[in-house]
């Protein structure tokens, strides 16, 4: 049973990046860690995706008459330094190793949640963000950014569909421009969804962003309206969906805050938009 599921979880998944036999070890010293924590002194578990041991000092945990309250556990697929810190080599794309790792994390992580810029390399289907799920313990929950995409990718006709033919010249009024490019990214992200979600193992979180090509000419301010608008009217609705109905959070909401581990980031700005998308009833 255990087999056939790892099979089908696997279904879609780029070839591993990570040594098996780094990742098992990993995994091995990671629940040898976990399993010795102090029952009588709960630690809240926090997994942050694509941040080595070597990046430990931006991840402050909170301590209490010398014992602490949080730790961090550190998932990358680049190599961690040797460090008492809780970490596993792991390749997040790979749904294999993210069952096996959640199979180990059962039901006591508090909060998952990705670096800065990692979620551009994220090819999660329903699979992957089953076994993050069922990594959370009642109430945890995976923090996800609404800005899911790594890149944007210039050329698709105002009908949407992501073609390289040019987008009619613009009015340089914001008001005007900004829905009206709006509109048009919708038709092409929903095109590029429908496409994908024929596939077998569809993925659930867009990686590129679709705009005319005439976006390339748009001042800042017309840029932000339309991306606002599309992101309001469009977007947050559509990943709310697919994170309920098909990756089978129980509830799903929009948070702004700022990580303590992105604090003074200029990327970061006045607060980072995420789902915060919590889990109750286990897998």
């Amino acid at each position: 049973m255990r087999t056939a599921a790892l099979a089908a979880l696997a279904c879609g998944s780029a070839p591993a990046e990570v040594p098996f036999e780094a990742f098992r070890e990993d995994c091995r010293i990671l629940k040898h860690a976990i399993d010795a924590l102090d029952p009588g002194q709960p630690v809240s578990l926090n997994l942050v995706l694509g941040a080595t041991t070597q990046e430990a000092g931006r991840f402050p945990a909170e301590w209490s008459g010398g014992r602490p309250l949080t730790r961090w556990i550190f998932l990358s697929r680049e190599p961690h330094a040797p460090s008492a810190e809780l970490h596993v080599r792991c390749d997040f794309n790979d749904a294999q190793q993210v069952f096996m790792l959640s199979r180990i994390l059962e039901g006591r992580v508090s909060a998952i949640l990705p670096d800065w810029s990692v979620m551009k390399f994220t090819r999660w289907n329903a699979a992957h963000l089953g076994s993050l799920k069922r990594m959370l313990r009642p109430g945890g929950t995976l923090f996800l950014p609404v800005e899911t995409w790594g890149h944007v990718q210039l050329g698709i006709n105002e009908d949407g569909t992501p073609d390289p033919e040019d987008f009619p010249p613009v009015t340089g009024e914001a008001a005007a421009d900004a829905p009206r490019f709006a509109r048009s990214i919708h038709r092409a992200m929903e095109y590029a969804q429908r496409k994908e979600d024929a596939a077998r193992a569809p993925r659930l979180l867009p990686s590129v962003l679709l705009v005319p090509r005439a976006w390339a000419g748009l001042d800042e301010p017309t840029r932000a309206g339309a991306l606002a608008a599309w992101k309001a009217g469009w977007h947050i609705p559509a990943l709310e969906r697919r994170m309920r109905e098909k990756a089978k959070f129980s509830s799903v909401s929009l948070v702004r805050f700022t990580p303590v581990f992105l604090k003074g980031r200029p990327e970061a700005g006045d607060g980072i938009e995420y789902l915060a998308c919590r889990s109750y009833n286990g897998s």
